[in-house]
């Protein structure tokens, strides 16, 4: 590029600049101050042990160590750690904590110290013990002034004061195995103080000046070579460095490089640098510790700092000082012993007095021009207000306002271009555009515009065509850009927009718009300006314009976007700084104040937009917006505050600061382009910045994770050390993989750090603790802590992620960290599991008693709704009862009147029974009554004070007899003196008689009864049976007559006791010698509730019963009065007035009267001369004694008075007849009939049922058991003597057939022949003698009758005798032998299973199986076919169509 010589005004400013920059920096130090900016100090304010940091290096997981003057520390980016080597308890210290020098193995951290080598493991950052194998270990207590650790060989290589040593590591057992030399001579040699350094299998030292190589051959250590540098040099070495591919060793004037050729050096290729020929501020002579670094730039120490020198041993080396003396650190006074680059490609710097330094060495995307440049053409503030790139070729840029610079993208040079067309910084020189065709640059004035052609190197004055004047354009300029016609649009600060075609050949202006044309703009000041194929968008501090042109480039209208409150999808800020364009219909706006706006224009409308603000809330550092750029990915690159990236498909922004290589954190309006390759560049108060996008979004290195520290409740967690009595870390956090603790210890902090020491605000970290956590926390790089309060026990997960730019991604998998909360002993499996157990236990328990309780329920629901049903049948028949008793008293009292005449008259004895049944009738009616109106509340007492004890005496002595009668022992024991009360005497009377029946009805033979009477008080009532059951309430302390009945009777159980007083309530007991109706007790009961008092019951079975009774004593009347109410009371009559369940007849015993009565003539007309003897069972006296009138004139009686004295008597004299009622005590009729048909030996006797049982049912019932015929009560006493006769004269009939067939047919009667013939013409003519067939045969042909006749409901035993031509009696044994089953049974299952048959292959229904099974009633058959199958006839009908 020629130039043209500048203007001598250039020339002046320039020698000013450059007098001024040696001032200043002669007397600031400027050219090393700036530097000191990219490193980090650590000093004891930071944590820091000691103000002298001797050493550094980093161990296999990233993390920095440091040796200082007083003792070992650790470094992960945010705290420093301190290893002490003593204890608390230590009384004598050494100088182990005055570490020189330290070196990582393997698995252990070798320190050397003043005091000699020790050793620190890796996995816990304790101190332990190693072993010194066969040697003294006294010759590692010296003094060790540097290590070098080999751990490719596993050998440590130890410079002590006095002597050097290399020794094998053994680091399974923690042993070093001190090597011996060659020869011995060679390891006294004067050995250098500097340390070892490694290559491969060989160690280099300095000694004596020379350089020597040191091998190990056959576990003994020996020179391989010697190297004279001085010889070779002419100079003294002082300090080695190797790489890969050269040896480096520095003398006091500069540093040599030599190549290696396989394992030796080769000096041929010597090269050389001297410091102080590339930067005079190096002294000339220099020594301390160098490195090199990746980029192969050397880093030096000397007194006054450090220095790098870039390009080291080419043309183009240069050196930059670092950390020089300023007038906050003056290094001349400190000591840097050595240099580390960890690899993280970090520069460490321990110093003495100054602490520890630390800087990146990575490159920094963000490029920038050094500010040394700058400063070299005498700028001091570097502040840049405009720039445009010229594709890879230059920058250009506008610096302080006043002058134009130019930057060689390829030498790396800065350039001031010398402008004739202005006085500079006067002018002011503000933007800066490249035409299309990249021949001109455009640089906007303050006011007016001057067009440079880099080729020429001319400048000019702009110089327009107006519509009134011409001359030199005159705007303050805020914007330029060519469009696609070749026209050049400004717009101006306050003087709107311009359109200047023709600008080569004829500048004019085509268009001027303002606030004040038409059309109008939005605003005079006009900041950005961004071409559209379709027009032109342009930025003002009133809103956002868009210029409408067709395609011949003529305006056709000129649309205005403004703010609207009333819209959610409004733009933010009218004042838009800066436009960029993602499409024709899209657009990015940075705005002031309203951070960053998408907008999309919808039309030419004004306001037909929809926008979206993206502001802090989003992740912006600042609402204010001065730059914005997109690159190909469609990013928004934000400048203003820092430099942001937002990424808009994630609603997420990356921040960059000084931290990643920005010049300043603030980029102004305007100061800023896009280059064609996508590179962007940003200028501001502190220098400029370029940057590819595509470098930072897609080469983000994830830094490593650590896990710091474990706080539990507040205390630190050491390694190794217990804590209530459990050791929680066996060694460091970030080595374990799982920790464990208890449910006291859940209050918790976590630490951990992203490794790599160059920690931004680009970094953030996200945790979670999975099973407990259910969103990501997110944090930024400051906190690095995560705290867990009163977290419940259980198994958990800490997982943590690190994001390198700002949350818009992060890295994975991250770290994790199990953690096991244990339970408390009463939560662990064990406890768990047993109280599962015991749960299910409990529920098993509870479901049982639950069940049981339900049942019970059901049970009770039922029972209840069964005694509402019999409380509603009981109180329907009361009501009937009550209805029909006035029907019935009038025709009983006419009865019993005639009956009485007749009694007068002495017509018969049957007047007595007439008379003795009807009163009978007549007092169980009044009963009912009364019980009726007590249900009702109208029966009222008639009450009298007068004395219990007398009414209670008199009706004992006329009841006694009846005891006596049944043999039973009855005493009383009255009450000590008279007992005077209010009472009832005809319900009391009635109270006290049905007590002492009820006594007399459940005592056995033998037993006894127990009367008292006595007064007192109602709390010392006392049951004598522990089960009770009580009806009514009276109160503790109220005086009450007590009456006690005690009984040795059968007993009442304790399901049965509340159910006592329950009228109709029978106690099932087949024991039982009575039945009674269930009203003398409910009687009983409502005459004590009526009195107000209570009755008390306790009963043990089998043992006995007590009643008590306690009524309130109430009354003023004098006893005289009282006892004469008695003189006329007649307890005979009282008692016959009553209906009794236990009548007491005062006759003798039924049997001895047969005996002692006449007989009466018999029937002479009966041919036999021997009387049948019938059996009659009945439990009624006077039914019993009836029939036995009836009867005994044609028969000889027997009778019984219940169903098992009846069985008995029946083994014992084997009757022809049996007439049986069917309700009787301990075994009924039915029962008693099923048990004799059972019995082969008495199986043949008729039995007649008598019962006033007449349903169908009961019927069926009693023929099933084996009846011969059932007669329902009431009946005929003829009909009664027919059947009996009929009965007895077929049985004698039957008898003679069977003997006649044992004689020819001529020798028989002939009334027997007949009967014989008959016979025969009943049976079929197979007919034979079925006694004499085999079992198989006899049973064929039963078998077959049985078929026959299946269909008749009336074939009965009878039947198949009759046609079998066999008795009863020979057949039914016949069949019980066969079959091992009753006849009557055999012949029902086989009905049974004909049904079951015709179920299963017919299509009959249910009820015509029925009838074809000789069944007429459908219940009794349901009931037996479910009996023998299980299933109900229909059941089993369904179930075998299922089948099918």
């Amino acid at each position: 590029m020629i130039m043209k010589p500048a203007h001598p005004l250039h020339y002046m400013q320039r020698i000013l600049r450059i007098v001024s920059f040696i001032w200043v920096s002669c007397t600031l130090n400027i050219p090393s101050a700036f530097a000191d900016d990219i490193f980090k100090n650590l000093t004891v304010n930071d944590g820091l042990a000691h103000t002298d940091a001797n050493c550094v290096t980093q161990d296999s997981t990233g993390l920095i160590w440091i040796g200082t003057n007083s003792g070992l520390q650790n470094f992960d980016g945010y705290r420093l750690r301190t290893i002490d080597y003593y204890s608390s308890s230590q009384i004598v210290y050494e100088s182990h904590n005055r570490i020189r020098d330290i070196e990582c193995g393997k698995k252990h951290l070798w320190v050397a110290s003043e005091s000699g080598l020790t050793c620190v493991d890796l996995k816990t950052h304790l101190y332990v013990p190693y072993t010194l194998a066969g040697n003294d270990s006294t010759l590692l207590n010296e003094r060790i002034l540097s290590l070098s650790v080999d751990n490719m060989n596993d050998r440590l290589w130890i410079r002590t004061l006095y002597h050097f040593y290399v020794a094998r590591l053994e680091e399974s057992t923690n042993t070093l195995h001190i090597l011996e030399w060659i020869n011995d001579d060679e390891r006294k040699r004067p050995w250098s103080h500097s340390e070892p350094v490694l290559r491969e299998n060989y160690t280099w030292m300095l000694a004596d000046n020379q350089l020597i190589q040191l091998g190990v051959t056959d576990e003994k250590v020996g020179i391989v070579k010697n190297y004279d540098l001085h010889a070779i040099t002419g100079v003294h070495a002082d300090n080695l460095y190797v790489t890969d591919s050269h040896l480096y060793f520095r003398s006091s004037k500069g540093i040599y490089k030599v190549p290696f050729v396989k394992e030796a050096l080769d000096f041929t290729h010597l090269s050389y640098q001297r410091f102080d020929e590339i930067n005079a501020a190096i002294p000339p002579k220099t020594s301390g510790a160098f490195i090199v670094d990746r980029e192969g730039a050397l880093w030096c120490t000397y007194f006054g700092g450090v220095f790098k020198m870039e390009h080291p041993f080419t043309k183009e080396v240069t050196a930059q000082i670092y950390l020089g003396n300023n007038k906050n650190v003056n290094f001349s006074r400190s000591r840097i012993s050595m240099l580390f680059i960890d690899n993280y490609n970090n520069l460490w710097v321990p110093t003495m007095n100054r602490g520890l330094y630390y800087c990146s060495l990575s490159p920094s995307p963000f490029h920038y021009i050094p500010r040394q440049k700058f400063q070299n053409l005498g700028f001091f503030h570097n502040e840049i207000s405009a720039i445009a790139a010229q594709d890879d070729i230059a920058l250009w840029a506008i610096l302080e306002e006043g002058s134009l610079i130019r930057y060689d993208m390829q030498k790396k040079t800065v350039g001031l271009v010398p402008l004739t067309s202005t006085k500079g910084a006067e002018d002011g020189l503000q933007r800066l555009a490249l035409s299309a065709d990249r021949k001109r640059l455009y640089i906007g004035l303050s006011k007016g515009l001057i067009v440079y052609e880099p080729e020429t190197g001319k400048d000019y004055r702009l110089r327009v065509e107006q519509p009134n004047t011409s001359g030199d354009f005159v705007a303050n300029v805020g914007g330029m850009a060519e469009d696609r016609w070749g026209r050049l649009w400004v717009t101006g600060w306050g003087t709107g927009i311009y359109c200047i075609k023709d600008i080569q050949s004829n500048p004019s202006v085509e268009y001027a718009l303002t606030s004040r044309t038409e059309p109008a703009i939005a605003s005079d000041f006009t900041l950005d300006i961004c071409m559209a194929s379709d027009g032109i968008l342009l930025a003002t501090t009133q809103g956002l314009n868009k210029i409408w042109m067709n395609d011949q480039g003529e305006v056709r209208k000129v649309s205005t976007y403004h703010t609207d409150k009333r819209s959610t999808r409004s733009i933010s800020s009218d004042y838009i700084a800066c436009i960029d364009r993602q499409n024709d219909s899209i657009y990015w706006l940075g705005t002031i104040g309203g951070g960053l706006n998408r907008i999309t224009i919808h039309s030419e409308a004004d306001n037909d937009y929809s926008a979206v603000a993206y502001t802090r809330n989003d992740g912006l550092p600042s609402n204010d917006c001065e730059i914005v750029y997109l690159d190909h990915k469609q990013n928004v690159w934000v400048g203003g505050n820092g430099i942001t990236c937002f990424f808009p498909a994630v609603k997420k922004a990356a921040v960059y600061g000084l931290i990643d290589g920005l010049q300043s954190n603030s980029y102004k309006i305007g100061a800023g382009c896009k280059g064609s390759d996508g590179t962007i560049y940003m200028g501001g108060i502190g220098g400029l910045n370029f940057f590819n996008p595509d470098s930072l979004t897609n080469n983000v290195s994830p830094p490593d994770l650590s896990f710091s520290d474990l706080y539990v409740n507040n205390r630190l967690i050491v390694p190794q050390a217990v804590y209530d009595g459990k050791m929680i870390l066996p060694t460091i956090l970030d080595e374990v993989g799982r920790i464990r603790l208890t449910h006291q210890q859940n209050n918790f902090m976590i630490s951990f750090s992203a490794l790599g020491y160059n920690l931004s605000n680009r970094i953030m970290y996200r945790y979670r603790m999975a099973g407990y956590d259910k969103e990501w926390q997110t944090v930024s790089f400051s906190t690095n802590k995560a705290f867990y309060s009163n977290l419940p026990y259980g198994d958990y997960r800490f997982e943590i992620q690190v994001s390198a730019d700002r949350g818009v991604s992060w890295m994975k998998p991250g770290r994790s960290l199990a953690i096991v909360l244990s339970p408390p002993w009463w939560w662990t499996g064990w406890a768990k599991f047993s109280y599962v157990v015991l749960l299910i236990l409990i529920i098993v328990l509870i479901g049982y008693q639950y069940n049981k309780e339900q049942v019970l329920k059901r049970e009770n629901h039922i029972q209840e709704l069964q005694r509402m049903n019999d409380e509603e049948k009981y109180q329907s028949k009361m009501r009937f009862f009550m209805n029909v008793s006035h029907e019935l008293k009038t025709p009983l009292t006419l009865i019993m009147l005639a009956a009485d005449r007749m009694a007068e008259l002495n017509l018969s004895k049957e007047c007595m029974t007439i008379l003795s049944n009807a009163r009978k009738m007549l007092s169980l009616i009044t009963e009912l009554v009364d019980i009726r109106k007590a249900d009702l509340g109208i029966n009222r007492l008639q009450l009298v004070h007068q004395s219990v004890s007398a009414l209670v005496e008199q009706l004992y002595m006329e009841m006694k007899p009846w005891a006596e009668k049944k043999r039973l022992a009855m005493t009383y024991c009255p009450a000590e003196e008279t007992v005077l009360m209010d009472f009832d005497r005809d319900k009391m009377g009635k109270l006290v008689v049905n007590l002492i029946s009820n006594a007399i009805k459940y005592t056995p033979e033998g037993g006894s009864i127990e009367l008292s009477l006595r007064k007192g008080m109602m709390k010392e009532v006392t049951p004598f049976y522990t089960v009770t059951h009580r009806e009514g309430e009276v109160a503790p302390d109220l005086p009450v007559c007590i009456l006690t009945i005690r009984d040795t009777g059968v007993g009442i159980s304790p399901e049965s006791i509340r159910y006592i007083y329950e009228r109709f309530f029978q106690v099932k007991d087949t024991n039982l010698t009575h039945l009674g109706s269930g009203i003398g007790l409910a009687i009983s009961k409502n005459m004590v509730l009526l009195h107000k008092g209570c009755i008390i019951v306790s009963s043990k079975r089998s043992v006995g019963t007590e009643f008590i009774v306690a009524l309130p004593v109430t009354g003023e009347t004098p006893a005289a009065e009282a006892s004469a109410e008695f003189s006329s009371f007649n307890t005979k009559e009282f008692i016959d007035s009553m209906y009794l369940e236990y009548p007491i007849s005062e006759e003798p015993e039924e049997l001895e009267e047969s005996k002692q009565r006449k007989m009466p003539e018999r029937d002479t007309s009966d041919t036999d001369t021997e009387l049948s003897t019938v059996l009659i069972v009945e439990d009624n006296k006077e039914l019993r004694k009836a029939l036995c009138e009836a009867l005994e004139i044609f028969y000889n009686i027997k009778t019984a008075d219940n169903g098992k004295t009846g069985l008995e008597m029946c083994k014992e004299c084997y009757p022809d007849l049996i007439i049986s009622d069917v309700m009787m005590p301990e075994m009924d009729g039915i029962e008693m009939c099923r048990q004799i048909r059972n019995n082969l030996s008495i199986a043949y006797i008729p039995i007649i049922l008598l019962t006033a049982k007449g349903d169908m049912d009961s019927q069926i019932e009693g023929y099933e058991s084996g009846a011969d015929l059932y007669i329902p009560k009431p009946f005929s006493i003829r009909l009664l003597k027919a059947t009996v006769k009929r009965l007895l004269l077929q049985r004698e009939n039957e008898s003679r057939i069977l003997q006649s067939q044992k004689l020819p047919q001529e020798q028989l009667p002939e009334q027997l022949q007949e009967q014989l013939q008959l016979s025969k013409q009943d049976s079929p003519k197979e007919e034979r003698d079925f006694s004499k067939l085999g079992t198989q045969a006899f049973v064929e042909q039963l078998n077959k009758i049985i078929d026959e006749n299946m269909e008749d409901p009336d074939f009965s035993v009878d039947s198949l005798s009759q046609k079998i031509g066999m008795g009863r009696s020979t057949l039914y044994q016949k069949v019980k032998k066969i079959t091992n089953l009753p006849l009557g049974e055999y012949i029902r299952q086989k009905r049974m299973d004909k049904a079951a048959y015709l179920l299963e292959h017919s299509e009959l229904s249910v009820t015509e199986v029925m009838y074809a099974a000789g069944f007429i009633n459908s219940s009794h058959f349901s009931k037996a076919f479910k009996i023998r199958y299980g299933l109900s006839p229909f059941h089993y009908k369904k179930r075998t169509s299922d089948n099918a």
